[in-house]
């Protein structure tokens, strides 16, 4: 039996959900998992490496995605709705990255709080990093899930890009920003 993907605004308009019921729906399951969602833990413990890369924004954003030779990705990720700023394009900028593990489950929240001890030096990633990062380090996109959140589209709920992977095929897949994410992911910051 073939399934189709089905729209996820179509979705909701077919089962007439409101805006709010949907938010109230996703607010009770964040209270499953007890208010890790809202809060951040001090004591989460995380490891980091760093690594290097050019980020060429004289690419499109669509050139970008090409270069980095995904499986699959998310046509909701283009220049609508994460657009490169002006004051970049035709640049071609050195990036100095950490990639920070987290030893367990971690909130969005608690990633960037995390991020922030590396700070005022380094700051979250963009969409664009992101790729640059993924084309220079093919073998690990891989291997490692990468989240970043320096690069954030709202369309009912805040979602952010995701380097994924499933059943060894690479996807840059869109992620809910207000989740709980597996210690099997990792986030992406860069330096200022």
């Amino acid at each position: 039996m073939k399934t189709e993907a089905m729209n996820v605004s179509k979705f909701f308009q077919e089962f007439k959900m409101l805006k709010e019921d949907i938010v109230t729906w996703f607010k009770d399951l964040s209270l499953l998992h007890g208010s890790i969602v809202n809060k951040a833990r001090s004591d989460l413990p995380s490891e980091a490496i760093e690594v290097n890369f050019v980020v060429d924004y004289s690419l499109s954003l669509q050139e970008m995605i090409e270069a980095c030779d995904f499986d699959w990705y998310d046509k909701d990720i283009n220049e609508k709705n994460f657009p490169i700023p002006i004051e970049l394009k035709g640049k071609r900028i050195y990036r100095k990255a950490k990639i920070i593990h987290f030893h367990d489950y971690f909130s969005s929240q608690e990633a960037v709080f995390e991020a922030k001890k590396y700070w005022p030096q380094y700051r979250q990633a963009t969409l664009a990093e992101q790729l640059a990062f993924a084309e220079t380090y093919p073998d690990l996109k891989k291997y490692l899930a990468i989240t970043i959140f320096g690069s954030i589209w709202s369309f009912i709920f805040s979602r952010v890009p995701v380097l994924d992977f499933s059943d060894n095929k690479r996807r840059l897949i869109l992620g809910w920003y207000n989740r709980i994410w597996l210690s099997s992911n990792y986030i992406l910051i860069v330096s200022k």
